[in-house]
């Protein structure tokens, strides 16, 4: 695996993967399953590989990061990890479908590509994916909810957001490693 220094060389990291993720899955017609092609082809995959390339925009700034700009980073790693974690279930579609419980909104059954961060982090954890994940997805959460407080959250510094984007991009190596190729 290729050497994690700083920043910098994650979010070009994260960049590579989410581009290929998109660039290959948003094709998946024909040899993935249909339910699974349409939703990943309709799904903004696109829109996973521009925001990994807005990292950049953090990186920069380093440790002369602003409070308000940490909150932004947080948000942005936060709609990646979404992403990512809806973009897993969308691939295993099919065996997502044949859940008794699915994610719920308002009481009702959702597709992964409709579902929240809270959702998914209550349904990997229930079953049992990424487990060893757990602990990041919970953090990106609190951290990147400060966007919506008007009171004192913890948003934590640059260097926990490193370490942050780290775990992301192993996650990242993770679903690739886990997920079916033709």
């Amino acid at each position: 695996m290729e050497h994690l220094e700083d920043a910098h060389s994650i979010t070009g990291l994260i960049c590579n993967k989410n581009k290929y993720l998109y660039e290959f899955w948003s094709k998946a017609h024909g040899w993935a399953p249909e339910s699974a092609a349409s939703l990943l082809e309709s799904s903004m995959l696109k829109w996973q590989f521009e925001l990994s390339e807005t990292l950049k925009i953090w990186c920069e700034k380093g440790h002369n990061i602003t409070d308000g700009e940490l909150i932004l980073a947080w948000a942005n790693l936060g709609a990646l990890l979404e992403g990512s974690m809806k973009f897993f279930l969308c691939v295993y579609l099919l065996d997502y479908n044949a859940e008794e419980e699915k994610i719920k909104n308002y009481g009702k059954d959702i597709l992964p590509d409709g579902a929240m961060l809270n959702g998914l982090i209550d349904f990997y954890e229930k079953k049992e994916l990424f487990l060893n994940f757990v602990p990041l997805f919970k953090a990106v959460q609190t951290k990147r909810n400060a966007i919506h407080s008007f009171k004192y959250r913890d948003i934590g510094s640059f260097s926990d957001f490193e370490n942050s984007l780290k775990d992301y991009y192993l996650f990242l190596c993770d679903i690739d490693g886990t997920i079916p190729y033709p």
